[in-house]
């Protein structure tokens, strides 16, 4: 029996260099947006040229000293952008903005990759805990002005629940994605992959009509991936952030699909 090769985002990465991409866009360049979230927390975020981003925490008990980073922005749909913010301070988390300037609303996804661990999955099971020790918050809230009771939000959805979807991303890199509750499988069908598959947590975000968002992690190699998933336009774009190398390097890699609905459990 022939063992099984797990990789690295530094690896199977390398099949992403030609991927269906969208081009990032300037449209948030010299703007600022103060965020309000549901939990009564309030940042700011002030977008400058050369893909700076400064923030801060802006309620007394927590303020201090501005933050900068870099970001990316994408544009969804119209009023609708994927920002995607890191930095040097704190290289083991990411934060994903998905900024809804149309309704005024937006959902924050802060992930954290763990240092390298010794727990097993087994460990992991007597304990009680998550197969996965990638951490991911979820924030959700309103832009510029306080939420209300009327103010909609990005709602978790079951309507990607029993579809297997390709992911086209490139010529050299095709996966298969079939999503349950709670959990999704990926499976590699072209690429240095190629045989791979597993089932890992996900969580599925409804942004606007045939229009989703999807955030999963993986559990061999530390590994969080999030993804606007659009069934209207057939195309996927986001990020993949993980681990780099087994010593615990990350990276932080960007990703497009052309996608193909290959069946409908439901």
């Amino acid at each position: 029996m022939s063992s099984i090769t797990w990789f690295t985002l530094e690896e199977f990465g390398k099949d992403f260099r030609e991927t269906y991409l969208p081009p990032k866009v300037n449209d948030l360049v010299g703007r600022s947006v103060k965020l309000y979230y549901s939990d009564g927390g309030v940042e700011s975020f002030s977008f400058k040229d050369d893909g700076v981003v400064a923030w801060s925490r802006l309620l007394k008990s927590e303020a201090g000293e501005p933050s900068t980073g870099r970001y990316v922005a994408f544009r969804a749909r119209d009023s609708v952008y994927f920002v995607d913010i890191t930095s040097d301070a704190a290289p083991r988390r990411s934060l994903t903005l998905v900024l809804d300037l149309g309704k005024n609303i937006f959902t924050s996804i802060l992930g954290e990759i763990p240092l390298p661990s010794s727990k097993t999955l087994l460990d992991r099971v007597r304990l009680g805990e998550e197969l996965t020790d990638v951490r991911v918050v979820f924030g959700h809230g309103s832009i510029d002005r306080p939420p209300s009771a009327e103010t909609p939000r990005h709602e978790k959805t079951d309507e990607l629940l029993g579809k297997r979807v390709e992911f086209r991303y490139g010529p050299r890199a095709v996966y298969e994605h079939i999503y349950f509750e709670s959990l999704f499988t990926w499976h590699c069908l072209m690429g240095v992959e190629k045989g791979l598959a597993d089932t890992d947590r996900a969580d599925y975000f409804k942004l606007s009509d045939n229009l989703y968002l999807l955030v999963w992690r993986e559990k061999i190699i530390p590994t969080m991936g999030v993804e606007i998933v659009d069934l209207g336009e057939m195309r996927a774009f986001g990020k993949l952030f993980g681990y780099s190398s087994l010593d615990g390097m990350l990276g932080n890699i960007y990703v497009g699909a052309k996608l193909r609905v290959v069946c409908q459990a439901r």
